[in-house]
């Protein structure tokens, strides 16, 4: 059974799984350059290290000119995570991209800080905070 959780409500509906995108930004505020995007996906077949190579690859080939500046593996909000750093050039841009992912029971729920490089810090402030605040909940088991 799937449990939606939103800022306005909340719901269940058997047989669905989470799979959506939420973006948070302060859309009018002094950090309106700055994102955040939740983004899920399934580990299948593979553990959080691999996930993690996986996608930077992948990146890389969208964004060629694509910098690794941190990867480091450990535990957060009381699961396993991985916490990387990335550079890239977007339309003549240069945007930091710091992503916080947690192997929650299977799916990596990954947590994406998006901002131009000069509010790096900020970014990594914002984020920061947020990973602190994360509590995961056990999923819900069906009993019959």
């Amino acid at each position: 059974m799937g449990q939606f959780v939103c800022e306005e409500f909340r719901f269940v509906l058997d047989g669905f799984t989470e799979t959506s995108t939420q973006i948070v930004a302060d859309v009018d505020g002094p950090r309106a350059s700055i994102g955040i995007a939740v983004t899920r996906a399934k580990l299948v077949e593979r553990e959080l290290p691999d996930f993690v190579d996986e996608q930077i690859a992948l990146q890389k080939k969208t964004f060629p000119g694509l910098a690794v500046l941190a990867k480091t593996m450990g535990h957060a909000a009381g699961v396993l995570s991985a916490d990387v750093r990335l550079r890239t050039r977007v339309r003549g841009a240069m945007l930091y991209h710091r992503i916080a992912c947690f192997d929650w029971f299977g799916t990596v729920v990954m947590f994406t800080a998006t901002a131009p490089m000069r509010l790096r810090d900020e970014a990594d402030a914002r984020l920061d905070a947020m990973v602190e605040s994360i509590r995961f909940r056990k999923p819900r088991v069906e009993t019959p």
